[in-house]
């Protein structure tokens, strides 16, 4: 959940500069990433305390960080291969929020 917030702070920020809006920069940039470098202390404190958090040092406990962040790898390869691949598929994706 912190990576996916994490994220969520990096796009907004991409968000907000690709497009003119009536925002503050506090609410497109100094906020965004002032909780980004908070969920990224987070995190790590997380990664680094894993076996605390979970109460045993087991082997598929300590690979969730490696599995959270080769999902996201893959996700992103499967956004590249869709965006090459169908861009009209890709251009999509976003309206279905709209």
């Amino acid at each position: 959940i912190l990576a996916v917030q994490v994220l969520v702070c990096v796009a907004i920020i991409s968000y907000f500069r690709k497009r003119s809006h009536s925002h503050s920069m506090w609410t497109t940039t100094v906020a965004p990433v002032t909780s980004m470098l908070g969920l990224l202390c987070a995190f790590v404190l997380v990664v680094n305390n894993l076996s605390l958090l979970a109460g045993t040092e087991n082997l598929i406990i300590d690979s969730f960080p490696v599995i959270v962040i080769a999902v996201g790898l893959l996700g992103a390869a499967f956004a590249t291969h869709i965006r090459r691949r169908r861009p009209e598929l890709y251009a999509n994706l976003g309206r279905v929020f709209e």
